[in-house]
């Protein structure tokens, strides 16, 4: 997995996405421009206006990660190491920063013969100079820009962008520590667990940000911080051996993609952060697999379920400006936050092709025939997620949908294996709850044993539409159930049902079908007394038809297979009497517009 991150980083690196190797992205508020004495003679503010604040993404020399303790950064800081004073005013603190700041740039910048160097070195040779720059700015704006990341300029030009200091910056930085403690030559040449090179290994990994659930400041992927942790005496990140160059290539990588939300999905704010990348770097491969599972209503369905169908058949595609190639080398990796180090859920590979096809397989298995009313073709992820909750709840994943559900029912979609049985059984529990089963909560029971077969659910159920011909008795129990409710609807369409069998007996006819439809049966009788003799002989004939395949005597117990077949079958029950009820509506006030015109 780091091998890979590492080839992606370069990747992003020769497409000008990543930063040189020793440097990093930083959002900078503003420039403290000095004259060649070292003296701010200005403030210039960077970028757009975000949050009443200035703000531009600039390459800066790697920036030191912010922690409680005191480090400072080259040329790029916030206001207390550059001008020794904090939001309180001026404090032993921030002057201790000024001066680490101060002792940083002189360890950096060795023998300068340039006019850029002297006047950096000039600069931290002077008194702080917050003064002068509360003057400049005014004390409305001096509030927020205290906070701010500045960096020093000379000429109204960033200094981070010198070639001389950059090059005094990038000497520093291949000969720099390890640690505080000690230098490089104290720590033995070591076997890289990524390339098996000899490298000398970096002690500490930068942080990466921008996972929900960890700190702002980031968390680190690979981290040995207690004892406990290591083996033979090994400190720190030894135990996991890796050059500092690869260590920055694959946080470098892992922080782009997590900034660009194009190569990443939030699924759960508490358990789960899913990135996935080609080997080309095109954003497009990421963005057509986050559609391809979580679209919403703003992407045209029939097209996505196209597109889908060409990529798992091998067929290369156009999508927003590139080809996309099915034989694509691909990546997608689970992050999941866990106190202040970062744990992977999963790490996949394949081709995009491949992907696609599971990802078609997964349609394929949900499909089921929907209700007239329901213009949705696929059934994105996070409405898969919803029904696991009370109706009420979030419906895009909410916060209480369980991290191992999300990671098992991803896996499941992503490698076209078995879905998670914990789906199963939290639908049951639902459908159990609220006495109904819906299209969403129908198409997860079919696609589940269309993966687990099972005899308590055979094939012939799991259709796409209702299945006049199956004997499974199950299935016939739950139309049989679908018909009653009908005849109950019919029977008091004019007054109106307060409680309706469904939400008095549905989960016992399902679970105890021998003790629940012989009552079922008889209420039946005396709500087909309420109606004209053409319905109720229709009715009659059949209840006949579906005892017929049911037998002489109720089952005493259904399985919990059992139970998905008395679901499905009820499901496509309602479903054809609703879209029945529907098109005679439809119907009846087509023959109302026609009299009406007639009578005009």
């Amino acid at each position: 997995m780091i091998g890979e991150l590492i080839n992606i980083y370069e990747q992003f690196q020769r497409d000008g996405k990543a930063p040189k190797y020793g440097y990093s992205v930083e959002n900078v508020s503003y420039g403290l421009d000095i004259d060649e004495a070292g003296h701010v003679i200005n403030v210039i503010p960077f970028g757009e206006l975000v949050s009443n604040n200035f703000r531009m993404r600039m390459e800066v020399p790697m920036h030191a990660s912010n922690t409680s303790g005191i480090k400072a950064s080259f040329l790029c800081a916030k206001a207390p190491y550059l001008l020794g004073e904090d939001a309180n005013g001026k404090s032993e603190r921030a002057l201790k920063k000024f001066e680490t700041a101060k002792e940083y740039h002189k360890n950096i910048i060795i023998h300068p013969n340039d006019q850029a160097s002297k006047a950096v070195l000039a600069f931290f040779a002077l008194p702080p100079q917050a003064g002068i720059v509360k003057g400049l700015l005014g004390k409305a704006s001096w509030a927020k820009f205290i906070n701010s990341r500045l960096v020093i300029c000379l000429g109204g030009r960033p200094l981070t962008q010198n070639l001389v200091l950059r090059h005094f910056w990038e000497t520093w930085y291949e000969q720099r520590t390890n640690n505080e403690e000690g230098d490089e030559s104290s720590i033995k040449p070591m076997q890289s667990v990524v390339t098996g090179k000899t490298v000398i290994p970096a002690l500490t990994h930068p942080l990466i940000k921008g996972v929900p659930g960890t700190k702002p400041s980031g968390a680190t992927l690979v981290s040995f911080n207690r004892k406990a942790f290591c083996s033979y005496n090994k400190k720190q990140d030894m135990n996991a051996p890796m050059s500092g160059y690869e260590a920055f290539a694959y946080s470098t990588a892992l922080n782009i993609m997590l900034h660009d939300r194009l190569y990443c999905k939030i699924v759960n704010k508490r358990s789960l952060t899913i990135l996935c990348w080609a080997e080309s770097g095109e954003v497009q491969y990421s963005n057509q697999l986050f559609t391809s599972l979580y679209a919403d209503s703003s992407v045209n369905q029939q097209t996505l379920l196209r597109t889908i169908s060409e990529l798992a058949r091998g067929k290369p595609v156009a999508h927003d400006g590139i080809n996309l190639n099915p034989g694509e080398h691909f990546y997608i990796l689970g992050l999941a936050p866990n106190a202040a180090r970062l744990s992977v859920s999963f790490f996949l590979k394949d081709t995009f092709g491949h992907f696609m096809q599971n990802v078609h397989k997964h349609y394929k298995d949900l499909n089921i025939v929907r209700p007239m009313c329901d213009d949705r073709i696929t059934l994105p992820v996070w409405s898969l997620l919803a029904q696991t909750q009370p109706s009420l709840a979030n419906r895009q994943a909410g916060a209480e949908v369980s991290s191992n559900l999300v990671d098992e029912l991803l896996r499941s979609i992503l490698l076209g294996t078995s879905y998670p049985t914990s789906l199963l059984n939290k639908i049951q529990i639902r459908i159990n709850a609220e006495h109904k089963v819906n299209r969403d909560k129908a198409a997860i029971i079919k696609a589940y044993y269309l993966r687990h077969a099972n005899n308590g659910c055979p094939k012939e159920v799991l259709q796409v539409s209702l299945n006049k011909e199956s004997n499974d008795v199950p299935y016939v129990l739950g139309r049989l159930f679908a018909l009653y409710e009908e005849i109950q609807y019919k029977a008091n369409s004019k007054h109106g049902i307060n409680t309706t069998i469904s939400d008095q007996y549905f989960t016992n006819a399902s679970i105890m079908p021998a003790v629940v439809f012989p009552r079922l049966g008889d209420l039946a009788k005396k709500h087909l007394r309420k109606l004209s003799v053409a319905s109720r002989n229709s009715y009659i004939n059949q209840i006949k038809t579906l005892m017929m395949k049911i037998g002489e005597y109720f089952p005493a117990r259904l399985s919990l297979s059992e139970q998905g077949a008395f679901q499905l079958g009820y499901y496509f029950q309602t479903h054809e009497r609703n879209n029945k009820d529907k098109k005679i509506q439809k119907q009846d006030k087509k023959i109302d517009q026609e009299e009406v015109q007639t009578h005009e």
